[in-house]
């Protein structure tokens, strides 16, 4: 309830409730009471027998006492009631709190305390020594395998690379040394079908040779991701077991089959000759990869040897050795001319591999010339025999190099049947008119030409770029800046931002770059020479 009193007591407002006038002058006798203690005022106040809370305060501005009376039985039912609503809260949080417990307990608890009861209780725990033991032996193993495998890659980096190496001052690693004619040597390179040389691989045939070779020394070296693997193998020169070279191929024979077998590759490999000075090795090791790189010609077998080297052709490749195919490639006869790869690859193996590369990069590039209607000029030729060379060296064996031959066979044939219908090569040069005539048109694109002469895109993009010697957008962009030359030199009163504007440019800028850069003078310039 709500009372408003007067400076002088008169009752100004009577609210939230009936209140009895006598009722409010017992409540403006008790604020006139404490009406000089400090206010705000609150307290109890008894009217007909029930406790009402009195909060008053006095507005002087508007010299108005406000009284606010609250019952407190009402207050006591309201709080009863929100009691009652907090108890019902607590009660069921409680309950869920317990209800969870009891699920924890069931799937956490109980599962680990049985757990580790069997565990305390079983063998493992009740010899928890020689369990450690154990434990600290496994642990041992692997750090130890560990740090042999970082060793063993860091002697083979240092092993490898002295003997690929022609810098003579560097040191022989102590590895390699075989004594004052106390030692020699005798070195196996391996390599698989596979690009690649798997660690079970040359760790089998590494135990393979250790008993079969036990009175030697044996030592291994790859490099990570190889597609080869050297095994050096040394002995006192009393032992002459290294000296008995056909009894040692037959046993790598017998032995790479088998591995080979297991691991689904072929493997093969060469021996060295007996090196029984130092000063050998690096031509004994450069020997080994040579022979191995015939592997691209699909020569590759088990116990091969460098003797082999002395039967091959030390001179260049006769280019007449593809005159036939070339001719069958200009007819377009494309199944005739596949048929030949085989024959001229195997012509290729009696000669120098470095000399058979340089001949096979030489007649990839008569090939690629042999498109009717495209001038090489020099610089072109040298730029494609590199790529070439470069791609072949990068090949691994004999079914990559007939497969490049082949795509490449293949696409010049299909060109030069196109060619024969001469509708396509026709067609490029109306192209050609056709883009001198439009070059300045908005929608001028190699999408749009290539539509209108129905070539696809890509394909006209390739035959644009031989027959005119640059790409559509450099000849565009000639185009567009000989035209602007023509203006500048016309109309002297065009600016330069207008000349770039007509041509399609972007910015006075960029423009200006791109004439410079074309006639080694500016626009600007070229103005004032008129």
């Amino acid at each position: 309830m709500f009372l408003a009193f007067g400076k002088d007591g008169s009752i100004i407002l009577r609210g939230g409730g009936k209140i009895a006038s006598e009722h409010c002058r017992q409540v403006w006798e008790y604020m006139s009471t404490e009406k000089n203690a400090a206010l705000p005022l609150s307290g109890e106040i008894t009217l007909d027998g029930n406790k009402y809370l009195c909060n008053g305060i006095f507005s002087e501005k508007k010299e108005i006492y406000f009284v606010m009376l609250q019952d407190y039985q009402i207050i006591q039912e309201q709080m009863d009631e929100i009691g009652g609503k907090v108890y019902l809260v607590v009660g069921a949080s409680f309950i869920i709190v317990f209800l969870l417990a009891f699920w924890l307990a069931n799937k956490l608890y109980f599962p680990l305390e049985y757990f580790f009861r069997c565990l305390t209780e079983s063998e493992i725990m009740s010899v928890d020594e020689s369990y450690s033991k154990r434990q600290a032996d496994i642990t041992s193993e692997k750090i130890l395998n560990q740090i042999y495998r970082i060793s063993q890659q860091y002697h083979s980096d240092k092993v490898l690379r002295f003997l690929g190496s022609d810098e003579e001052e560097i040191d022989i690693p102590g590895v390699l040394q075989i004594g004052k004619g106390e030692e020699h040597c005798l070195m196996i390179l391996y390599w698989t079908s596979q690009p690649a040389v798997s660690e079970t691989v040359m760790e089998e045939v590494y135990a393979a040779m250790e008993t079969h070779f036990d009175s030697c020394k044996i030592l291994s070296y790859s490099e990570p991701k190889s597609f080869c693997f050297l095994l050096i193998l040394k002995e006192q020169v009393y032992q002459e077991k290294l000296k008995d070279k056909e009894t040692m191929k037959k046993i790598l024979e017998t032995e790479c089959e088998r591995i080979g077998q297991n691991a689904g590759s072929d493997i093969f490999c060469v021996l060295s000759g007996l090196v029984e000075e130092e000063r050998n090795l690096r031509t004994q090791f450069r020997e080994l990869q040579t022979i191995a790189k015939y592997h691209l010609l699909g020569q590759s077998r088990v116990g091969m040897d460098t003797e082999m080297l002395k039967n091959k052709i030390s001179q260049d490749v006769p280019g007449g050795i593809y005159d036939e195919l070339i001719e069958m490639v200009k007819k377009g006869m494309q199944k005739e001319s596949l048929d030949k790869v085989p024959g001229i690859i195997d012509h290729l193996s009696d000669y120098d591999i470095k000399r058979a590369l340089v001949s096979l990069a030489a007649f990839c590039v008569r090939l690629s010339e042999c498109v009717y209607g495209v001038d090489r000029t020099t610089e072109r030729s040298r730029e494609s025999y590199l790529d070439h060379y470069i791609k072949l060296t990068t090949l691994y064996d004999r079914n990559d190099l007939e497969k490049y031959l082949e795509q490449l066979i293949s696409g010049v044939c299909l060109e030069n049947s196109v060619y024969q219908e001469k509708t396509i090569r026709m067609n490029m040069l109306d192209a050609v008119s056709y883009i001198q005539e439009h070059y300045r048109d908005a929608g001028i694109s190699v999408e749009q030409v290539a539509e209108k002469f129905h070539i696809s895109v890509s394909y006209f993009s390739r035959l644009f770029n031989e027959y005119v010697g640059v790409t559509f957008p450099e000849f565009i962009s000639d185009l567009c800046l000989e035209y602007a030359r023509e203006m500048l030199l016309s109309n002297p009163d065009i600016s330069v931002k207008k000349v770039a504007e007509i041509c399609g440019y972007g910015g006075t800028s960029y423009f200006s770059a791109q004439f410079k850069k074309k006639y080694s003078i500016s626009p600007s310039a070229v103005k004032r020479m008129r």
